[in-house]
């Protein structure tokens, strides 16, 4: 029965028609291709190449992976255990306009964060309030202690105005050049200052109120001796007139009274000036030098105390400065900590989620909403899609070959049919140790590649296909890599006479997966075999082995490049003419 749009065949003979036709293709091409490349001499059939001109690119084809060359990292800041509320996407993309509108990709639970900010609020409003008053006690310190300062170098000069008052200011400068010249003995100073300046009261270093005072006693000692002088005529006088009966006896006893009165009066003058002499020229003189120097003392304590208190100001200062300090930085880390529970996009690209990046993380306990996350795990990754670069793990065998800025040619798996242009960035330095323990003996070096042109179609993971072009040769001699066989370590090709073959020793230049460089043994046209005659079967003397060197090579890197993105490349088959 058919249906439209189908043909349906029994199936033996659609079996039978498969084999026929399979088997036929397979003949016909192995019929042909033996047509065009061999040639027979009548006992066995040959691969033959002829030597020709051709341009030959040098080259170490790998398998690699498109990365991106930096990624974002979303990571948890907040301290404690704060759960999970929202989360975008995995997969989502994140465009520029999500990253200038800051959109959210995370949120964090904030309530048990948003009591202790407002506690810590309030601790720190009381915190601000000693700052503030501690500040502005130091300022009224500062003053007070300039006022109180102020007020002692004041008493200071105003003693020492005193004590010069009172003796004058020579006396005064030596007097005090004296205590400082002997600091500790005031009291014996002081006694032989006064004793001296007693010893000489007519000595014109004598001044200020102490003369004047001196001068008010000689005065009244002068006037009181010049009264009773006067008195003591009178009475002679007045006792001459009273024998004479010229005067009566009431009057001689008044005379004599005035007399007796002036007498005293001198006594009095000379006793006051003896009693200014020894007791109150030293008692002023020693209360005024001790007023000067308890002026001195106190100064001294009041700058000790001003000190005292300006540094207690200033430890409550700093004392409140660092509770306020304390206080504002927990209420800032707390205000820090709320912010980061609201994560936003910084860097476009797509959203992958940190436990996809890890198959037993993924399985056991996926990103999702509700989930207790800590501080310090990452929680979300966006690769940087606009830049990416290729990562290529060369084979040791060309590491010496491959350098920076070698032109590289990527192909991505995706777009077999698109190749991006590039080049050789970094090589690392040293063999890739985790390949190294992977696979024993195995050495690769990763190498990064940058590439051109991506018109961002190239995404982080894709796998691709790197050449690394070495060189370029132009119009070159060459032949297959299995033409040249190694006889006593001399390189060898064997060319296709009517004779049979004969052996030629060649110098080979550089190599590619599939043909080598012939500098010299050679000549366009030659006709070389492509399997060495220990292979074909044929007996030479002369003939000790193959390249055993390139063969070795060759299947040393084969047999140790890994199925997927080390190793060097298979040898692709030559195309013999």
């Amino acid at each position: 029965m058919a249906r439209k749009g189908s043909i349906f065949l029994s199936k033996p003979i659609l079996v039978t028609a498969v084999i026929v036709l399979v088997g036929g293709l397979l003949a016909g091409w192995i019929f042909g291709w033996w047509s065009i490349n061999s040639e027979t001499d009548g006992t066995e059939m040959r691969a033959i190449y002829t030597v020709q001109r051709r341009d030959m690119t040098i080259s170490v084809t790998q398998a690699g992976e498109i990365q991106a060359r930096s990624y974002t990292d979303y990571v948890c800041e907040v301290e404690g255990r704060p759960s999970i509320v929202d989360v975008v996407r995995e997969g989502t993309y994140i465009s520029p306009e999500d990253v200038a509108n800051k959109r959210v990709l995370i949120q964090l639970d904030t309530s048990e964060l948003q009591e202790f900010h407002t506690k810590q609020k309030i601790t720190f409003v009381v915190a601000e309030a000693e700052f503030t008053g501690a500040k502005e006690t130091l300022a009224i310190q500062h003053n007070q202690n300039e006022s109180d300062i102020q007020a002692a170098l004041l008493a200071v000069k105003f003693a020492r105005m005193d004590l010069a008052k009172y003796l004058s200011e020579e006396l005064t400068d030596d007097l005090l050049k004296r205590a400082k010249d002997s600091p500790g003995q005031a009291d014996q100073l002081l006694t032989k200052f006064v004793k001296g300046l007693i010893k000489e009261p007519d000595s014109p270093k004598w001044g200020g109120a102490a003369l004047q005072a001196k001068r008010v006693l000689e005065s009244k000692i002068k006037l009181a001796k010049g009264t009773h002088k006067r008195d003591d005529n009178r009475l002679r006088g007045t006792k001459r007139l009273h024998d004479k009966e010229y005067v009566a006896a009431s009057e001689l006893e008044s005379d004599e009274l005035a007399r007796q009165r002036s007498e005293i009066d001198v006594q009095q003058a000379e006793t006051a000036m003896s009693l200014f002499m020894r007791y109150d020229l030293p008692k002023e003189i020693e209360r005024l030098f001790s007023d000067y120097q308890e002026a001195k003392r106190a100064l001294d304590r009041t700058r000790a105390s001003v000190r005292s208190k300006l540094a207690q100001a200033q430890a409550k200062l700093k004392s409140a400065q660092a509770t306020y300090d304390l206080q504002k930085e927990q209420l800032d880390k707390l205000t820090t900590q709320l912010a980061a529970c609201t994560i936003r996009a910084t860097t476009p690209g797509m959203v992958i989620y940190s436990t996809s990046m890890n198959y037993e993380a993924r399985e056991r306990d996926p990103i999702e909403i509700g989930d207790i996350v800590h501080k310090g795990q990452k929680m979300l990754t966006i690769p940087n899609s606009s830049e990416v670069a290729g990562v290529v793990r060369v084979h040791e065998s060309w590491i010496e070959k491959v350098h920076p800025d070698l032109p590289v040619r990527v192909t991505a798996d995706p777009f077999p049919d698109s190749v991006f242009e590039g080049s050789v960035e970094t090589v690392s330095p040293l063999p890739d140790a985790q390949s190294r323990w992977a696979n024993t003996g195995l050495k690769v070096y990763t190498t990064y590649v940058s590439i051109k042109g991506r018109d961002h179609v190239l995404r982080p993971g894709m796998s691709a296909k790197m050449e690394i072009v070495i060189d370029e040769l132009e119009d070159v001699l060459c032949v297959p890599l299995q033409a040249v066989a190694n006889m006593n370590g001399a390189k060898m090709c064997y060319l296709v006479t009517p004779a049979g073959l004969e052996g030629r020793v060649v110098e080979t230049g550089q190599y590619n997966d599939s043909f080598v460089e012939i500098t010299g043994g050679l000549s366009e046209g030659d006709v070389v075999s492509l399997i060495p005659p220990r292979l074909n079967g044929v007996t030479d003397d002369k003939t000790d082995r193959q390249d055993e060197d390139d063969q070795k090579d060759k299947t040393k890197r084969k047999d140790k490049a890994p199925k997927k993105s080390t190793g060097t490349p298979a040898v692709k088959p030559a195309k013999a003419l």
